[in-house]
């Protein structure tokens, strides 16, 4: 039944096992081998985005405290106008 010619030895289907047991494991660890690679592809990307998002939130931190600061110098600077006119009008007041 089955493998080579008959009344023939049985070691041709052992070598054809042997031969394809081999190849099912060279094909499972090509298998694994780019399963590591797309793992590893996969794991870089994310660093790089996770990367990414911090960099524009550090960036997002500091325009905001910039324009804070900007916004509350300008705040300062209408003050000491305001302030400034008043003292001329308070002088022309004392003048009459």
């Amino acid at each position: 039944m089955g493998y080579g010619s008959a009344g023939g030895s049985n070691e041709q289907p052992i070598k054809n096992e042997s031969k394809f047991s081999t190849q099912s494991i060279t094909l499972v660890q090509n298998e694994k081998k780019l399963l590591e690679k797309i793992k590893k592809r996969q794991h870089q990307e994310i660093q790089k985005m996770i990367e990414y998002e911090i960099k524009v939130e550090t960036n997002r931190q500091m325009n905001e405290e910039k324009i804070m600061k900007q916004t509350e110098r300008q705040m300062i600077r209408e003050k000491m106008i305001a302030m400034k006119r008043k003292e001329v009008w308070n002088c022309f007041d004392f003048v009459k």
